[in-house]
């Protein structure tokens, strides 16, 4: 899906990171197996940016695998294409473990029917997404 450059110099920094956010949402929900949960969740100590459900088919490439439902909690990241750190590599640690921290909360809450759960980033460089589905996994 093609979209117009954006010029982060024009835009304030909250307002840029809310329209990277709205074309991720745009993106993932024109693939057809995301439905949007929630946006911008807030909990004591983080924030999830979007929260999805997603269906899709696991097991083997080329076979029928069965279908699965998964919660999926993303963090959507800009930076310029020529940054010193992209997206991906600015979420570290301690981000890593404030956004499990509030998927815990959502967790808990949460009532919908997916069975499994996973952390992916979208990281948008000024030229287009990056989707790393699964990006890490909490520590346990």
């Amino acid at each position: 899906m093609p979209f117009e450059p954006i010029q982060k110099q024009r835009i304030h920094r909250l307002g840029f990171g809310h329209e990277i956010e709205a074309r991720a949402s745009e993106w993932l929900l024109s693939l057809g197996s995301y439905r949007l949960l929630e946006k911008n969740f807030r909990a004591k100590g983080g924030e999830i940016d979007l929260v999805f459900e997603h269906r899709r088919r696991r097991g083997s490439k080329g076979a029928q695998g069965r279908e699965v439902l998964e919660l999926v909690f993303i963090e959507v990241r800009a930076r310029s294409w020529d940054g010193l750190v992209s997206g991906l590599e600015s979420v570290g640690p301690k981000k890593t473990k404030n956004l499990v921290r509030a998927a815990r909360t959502y967790l808990a809450r949460y009532r919908g029917r997916a069975h499994g759960v996973r952390f992916d980033i979208i990281d948008w460089d000024g030229r287009r997404f990056l989707h790393v589905a699964d990006a890490f996994r909490p520590e346990d």
